[in-house]
């Protein structure tokens, strides 16, 4: 298995898993060269088998790249342990470049390791959305002791009292008695 990283002047890069990339990233070099992109280019190749899943997986999470590319025997085994990715690009037939433009994902993803915490812009931006939450008598008295707590650790004695109330007397009308 080889990891690949291309990074650019703005600390983006990419990471293509496979055995088949290296001739293509020595095209890569040539055509960025070519193109006078010189300045902060980097290309690493790691020889098949010189890394182990688990620390692939601590480098990715870690990196917390803007596109990772999937290319290996089990593409799957090892897309289930990538956490911490802006987009991911699975089996040789998935460029980015069809990410940024056709395949939906997203052109604006998070850089310089953002996508620990952060996701890509999507549809979600633009819409308005409010949570709703209806807890049962028997939900409230489950989590109670923990938003109490939760509500004590804050000194927000309101939030605190607003469940104590409910859980201790509120009767089966919905008045407090």
């Amino acid at each position: 298995m080889n990891i690949v990283g291309v990074g650019g002047r703005t600390g983006n890069a990419e990471f293509a898993i496979g055995g088949a990339v290296n001739a293509a990233l020595l095209n890569l070099t040539k055509v960025l060269a070519d193109r006078g992109v010189r300045d902060g280019v980097r290309v690493n190749a790691i020889n098949p088998g010189s890394i182990r899943t688990d620390r692939l997986q601590i480098r990715l999470d870690r990196f917390a790249a803007e596109h990772v590319n999937i290319q290996t025997k089990d593409d799957k085994a090892v897309l289930d342990k990538v956490v911490h990715a802006g987009a991911v690009f699975v089996g040789p037939y998935s460029p980015v470049a069809a990410g940024d433009y056709v395949a939906g994902p997203s052109h604006c993803l998070p850089t310089n390791t953002t996508a620990r915490f952060s996701s890509g812009i999507s549809v979600y931006e633009f819409l308005k959305r409010s949570s709703i939450v209806r807890y049962t008598e028997r939900g409230l008295s489950s989590d109670s002791a923990a938003i109490v707590a939760l509500a004590n650790a804050e000194h927000l004695d309101g939030h605190a009292a607003s469940v104590r109330i409910r859980r201790d007397g509120v009767g089966s009308d919905g008045v407090t008695e």
